[in-house]
């Protein structure tokens, strides 16, 4: 047993050697900045199973000192496996990662910030730090201009606030990266935004961008989907101050085109109609005024004609079952003064509709085939809707009374 003892104490020595003599020679060419000799030397290290542990957080700490970009890629993919992409060198270091990225931004070393976030795996999401993720969408895009693959790269990495990439994107006229952009940047619009990013026709609207309106309608964008405490995208493109009166007339319609409602108001009361006449917009006013009906879905179309928006199925303090008619995006309210009103899917609205009638003498059995024509995409006429309600009365809303929590 002793003889087995004084071998594996000397093969850990030549080991600890070895390991020590990798990380003097990855160091020489790091402070050379020889590549060649860097992969030379992680390939033979690779090969020979030999892990540097501490000594290699210090080359990447130094590499990260330096600026070389080549070679703290080089070394931060010897430090990773395919199990596990934050096993540096034999040790779990998420935190030391986290905390080098944290120390680059509070440097101002934010090119070697974005190299560290384009690798991907080897850094972890920054969840729910909105205000970071901008600084690094507007660096990627705007001050450093990565090519569009490492932009896009960079979004996915992050995962919170990912339409920030989409608006500078979008105010720097990248069209192939605003395409690219477009399907990873258009999701979880039900509830309506509370950042620019989360409403992607908005950021295009107020960019000035028409060019990418339809893009990102097809991508999932939903044009009727308003800002919180602002308001929705012909609100912002009517106050497009980048594009002369015919270019903004022209946005205007091409929102009207995708199903932008203009009867939505912003958070001092104003629909489309009436901040174009505040404005003194003759060109948009004039969009509005000829082709504002002209487009959605023609149950929302028909309401919107008869000025109207809700159809109140029923509402008190804890419960409401609402029909957004003349809101083709956001169709369905649900809940009353004390947890809502919420919007909400077709589902969600059945389930809420069967859980209100069992403490409620009513029946909604005659809506459920539109309920079902809308899962379709089916339109119907308003006519035919109100048709078969049992009875129903118009209620005259003003800016003070206003059960959405929307901007409307």
């Amino acid at each position: 047993m002793g003889w087995q003892r004084e071998l594996s104490t000397e093969l850990l020595l030549t080991t600890l050697m070895d390991a020590t003599a990798g990380a003097l020679a990855l160091l020489d060419c790091l402070e050379r900045d020889d590549i060649a000799g860097i992969k030379a030397c992680t390939q033979t290290l690779r090969r020979e199973g030999i892990v540097l542990r501490q000594d290699g957080l210090e080359l990447i700490e130094r590499a990260v000192a330096l600026e070389r970009l080549e070679a703290l890629r080089e070394l931060l993919h010897l430090g990773s496996n395919e199990r596990q992409p934050f096993d540096l060198f034999g040790r779990y270091h998420y935190d030391f990662l986290v905390q080098l990225a944290s120390n680059c931004l509070e440097s101002g070393r934010i090119r070697i910030l974005l190299e560290l976030l384009t690798l991907g795996a080897i850094l972890p999401p920054l969840n729910h730090d909105y205000a970071l993720v901008d600084r690094i969408a507007k660096a990627a895009v705007d001050e450093f201009e990565l090519h569009d693959n490492s932009v896009v790269a960079l979004a996915r990495t992050c995962k919170t606030n990912q339409g920030a990439f989409l608006v500078q994107a979008l105010r720097a006229g990248r069209v192939p990266l605003v395409q690219a952009l477009a399907s990873i940047c258009t999701s979880n619009q039900t509830y309506g935004a509370s950042r620019l990013g989360e409403a992607p026709l908005i950021a295009a609207a107020q960019a000035g961008a028409i060019w990418a309106l339809r893009d990102l309608v097809a991508a999932g964008a939903k044009p009727s989907v308003g800002l919180r405490n602002y308001g929705y995208a012909l609100h912002f493109a009517l106050h497009c101050e980048q594009l002369p009166p015919s270019e903004r007339a022209e946005l205007v319609h091409e929102l009207l085109r995708v199903g932008a409602v203009p009867e939505l108001r912003d958070c001092e009361g104003m629909d489309a109609y009436k901040l174009a006449e505040s404005l003194g917009d003759r060109p948009s006013l004039q969009v509005l005024r000829e082709h504002g009906l002209a487009y959605g879905p023609r149950q929302s179309r028909e309401a919107r004609a008869r000025h109207v928006r809700d159809l109140c199925f029923f509402y008190d303090k804890a419960d409401g079952l609402i029909y957004r008619i003349g809101q083709p995006d956001v169709p369905f309210l649900v809940g009353g003064d004390y947890d809502g009103p919420c919007p909400c899917s077709v589902e969600e609205f059945r389930l809420e509709r069967e859980r209100v009638a069992k403490r409620r003498e009513f029946s909604l059995a005659w809506f459920e085939p539109f309920l079902q024509r809308l899962e379709k995409g089916q339109e119907f006429g308003y006519k035919e809707l109100i048709s078969k309600a049992p009875h129903f009365r118009i209620v005259h809303f003003d800016e003070t009374t206003n059960w959405s929590q929307m901007v409307d």
